[in-house]
Protein backbone atom coordinates (compact mmCIF):
# COMPACT_ATOMS: atom_id res chain seq x y z
CA UNK A 1 0.00 0.00 0.00
CA UNK A 2 1.38 3.41 -0.93
CA UNK A 3 1.56 6.57 1.11
CA UNK A 4 -1.61 8.49 1.73
CA UNK A 5 -2.07 11.67 -0.23
CA UNK A 6 -4.41 14.46 0.72
CA UNK A 7 -5.35 16.37 -2.41
CA UNK A 8 -5.96 20.05 -1.79
CA UNK A 9 -6.91 22.93 -4.02
CA UNK A 10 -4.46 25.36 -5.61
CA UNK A 11 -5.29 28.15 -3.12
CA UNK A 12 -4.71 25.92 -0.08
CA UNK A 13 -1.45 24.63 -1.59
CA UNK A 14 -0.23 28.19 -2.25
CA UNK A 15 -1.10 29.20 1.31
CA UNK A 16 0.81 26.21 2.70
CA UNK A 17 3.83 26.89 0.50
CA UNK A 18 3.87 30.50 1.74
CA UNK A 19 4.35 29.12 5.28
CA UNK A 20 7.36 26.96 4.42
CA UNK A 21 10.31 29.28 4.89
CA UNK A 22 14.07 28.67 4.55
CA UNK A 23 14.35 29.07 8.35
CA UNK A 24 12.92 25.54 8.65
CA UNK A 25 15.37 23.90 6.20
CA UNK A 26 18.10 22.76 8.60
CA UNK A 27 19.38 22.77 12.18
CA UNK A 28 21.33 25.98 12.83
CA UNK A 29 24.71 24.83 14.19
CA UNK A 30 27.21 27.00 16.07
CA UNK A 31 29.78 28.32 15.40
CA UNK A 32 28.86 28.58 11.71
CA UNK A 33 25.38 29.93 12.47
CA UNK A 34 25.11 31.86 15.71
CA UNK A 35 22.38 34.14 16.98
CA UNK A 36 22.54 35.91 20.37
CA UNK A 37 18.96 34.91 21.33
CA UNK A 38 18.75 31.46 19.73
CA UNK A 39 22.10 29.68 20.01
CA UNK A 40 22.01 27.65 23.25
CA UNK A 41 24.54 28.52 25.95
CA UNK A 42 26.02 25.45 27.67
CA UNK A 43 27.43 25.78 31.19
CA UNK A 44 29.17 22.74 32.69
CA UNK A 45 32.64 21.61 33.74
CA UNK A 46 35.22 20.95 31.02
CA UNK A 47 36.37 17.80 32.87
CA UNK A 48 34.49 15.33 35.05
CA UNK A 49 35.14 11.95 36.65
CA UNK A 50 33.51 8.88 35.10
CA UNK A 51 30.31 7.99 36.94
CA UNK A 52 30.12 11.21 38.98
CA UNK A 53 26.96 13.31 38.70
CA UNK A 54 27.37 16.86 37.43
CA UNK A 55 25.12 19.65 36.24
CA UNK A 56 24.68 20.94 32.70
CA UNK A 57 22.78 24.23 32.52
CA UNK A 58 21.38 25.32 29.18
CA UNK A 59 20.07 28.80 28.50
CA UNK A 60 18.59 29.83 25.16
CA UNK A 61 20.79 32.64 24.04
CA UNK A 62 24.58 33.01 24.13
CA UNK A 63 24.28 36.79 24.20
CA UNK A 64 20.73 37.59 25.31
CA UNK A 65 17.74 35.80 26.80
CA UNK A 66 15.31 34.33 24.28
CA UNK A 67 11.83 35.93 24.51
CA UNK A 68 8.92 34.04 26.02
CA UNK A 69 5.74 35.33 24.41
CA UNK A 70 2.59 33.66 23.12
CA UNK A 71 3.78 34.13 19.51
CA UNK A 72 7.54 33.62 20.00
CA UNK A 73 8.86 31.00 22.41
CA UNK A 74 11.06 27.92 22.81
CA UNK A 75 9.17 24.60 22.78
CA UNK A 76 11.94 22.33 24.08
CA UNK A 77 15.63 21.92 24.92
CA UNK A 78 17.32 18.55 24.34
CA UNK A 79 20.73 17.32 25.52
CA UNK A 80 22.68 14.73 23.49
CA UNK A 81 25.75 12.65 24.35
CA UNK A 82 27.40 12.63 20.93
CA UNK A 83 24.45 11.57 18.72
CA UNK A 84 22.22 10.04 21.42
CA UNK A 85 19.56 12.15 23.14
CA UNK A 86 19.80 11.68 26.91
CA UNK A 87 17.29 14.23 28.24
CA UNK A 88 14.77 16.85 27.19
CA UNK A 89 12.72 19.61 28.82
CA UNK A 90 9.51 21.11 27.40
CA UNK A 91 8.34 24.71 27.81
CA UNK A 92 5.03 26.49 27.43
CA UNK A 93 4.84 30.08 26.23
CA UNK A 94 4.57 33.03 28.60
CA UNK A 95 4.99 31.15 31.93
CA UNK A 96 8.39 29.52 31.40
CA UNK A 97 11.91 30.76 30.68
CA UNK A 98 13.89 28.52 28.28
CA UNK A 99 16.59 27.62 30.80
CA UNK A 100 17.12 24.21 32.36
CA UNK A 101 19.66 22.32 34.46
CA UNK A 102 20.14 18.62 33.76
CA UNK A 103 22.07 16.38 36.19
CA UNK A 104 23.96 13.67 34.30
CA UNK A 105 26.86 11.20 34.62
CA UNK A 106 29.15 10.06 31.82
CA UNK A 107 31.33 6.99 31.34
CA UNK A 108 33.66 8.37 28.66
CA UNK A 109 34.74 11.59 26.99
CA UNK A 110 32.26 12.89 24.45
CA UNK A 111 30.68 15.92 22.86
CA UNK A 112 27.62 17.26 24.62
CA UNK A 113 25.25 18.73 22.05
CA UNK A 114 22.26 20.87 22.87
CA UNK A 115 19.36 21.69 20.58
CA UNK A 116 16.60 24.18 21.29
CA UNK A 117 13.41 24.40 19.24
CA UNK A 118 11.83 27.82 18.83
CA UNK A 119 8.33 27.87 17.38
CA UNK A 120 9.37 29.90 14.30
CA UNK A 121 12.51 28.14 12.93
CA UNK A 122 14.28 24.81 12.80
CA UNK A 123 16.27 23.93 15.95
CA UNK A 124 19.44 25.77 16.97
CA UNK A 125 22.42 23.74 18.21
CA UNK A 126 25.61 24.26 20.17
CA UNK A 127 28.13 21.75 21.50
CA UNK A 128 30.89 21.34 24.06
CA UNK A 129 33.60 18.68 24.44
CA UNK A 130 33.75 17.05 27.86
CA UNK A 131 36.82 15.17 29.08
CA UNK A 132 35.92 12.25 31.33
CA UNK A 133 38.69 11.00 33.64
CA UNK A 134 38.89 7.53 35.14
CA UNK A 135 37.79 7.42 38.77
CA UNK A 136 40.45 7.14 41.44
CA UNK A 137 39.98 4.22 43.79
CA UNK A 138 38.67 4.99 47.28
CA UNK A 139 40.61 1.97 48.60
CA UNK A 140 44.30 2.85 49.10
CA UNK A 141 45.23 -0.86 49.30
CA UNK A 142 43.74 -1.50 45.85
CA UNK A 143 46.11 0.96 44.22
CA UNK A 144 49.29 -0.02 46.12
CA UNK A 145 51.84 -2.13 44.33
CA UNK A 146 52.84 -5.52 45.60
CA UNK A 147 49.75 -6.23 47.68
CA UNK A 148 48.61 -9.81 48.06
CA UNK A 149 45.94 -11.13 45.77
CA UNK A 150 43.77 -13.89 47.17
Amino acid sequence: MGALAFPIGDAARANQLDQIKPDFDHVKKAPKETDPKHTPKIECPDEVTAGDWFEVTVNCGVGAQHPTMDVHFVSWIALFKDDVEICRAYFNPVHTMPKVTFTIALERSCVLRVQEQPNHTAPWENSKKIKVNKPKSDDPAASSEGHDKH
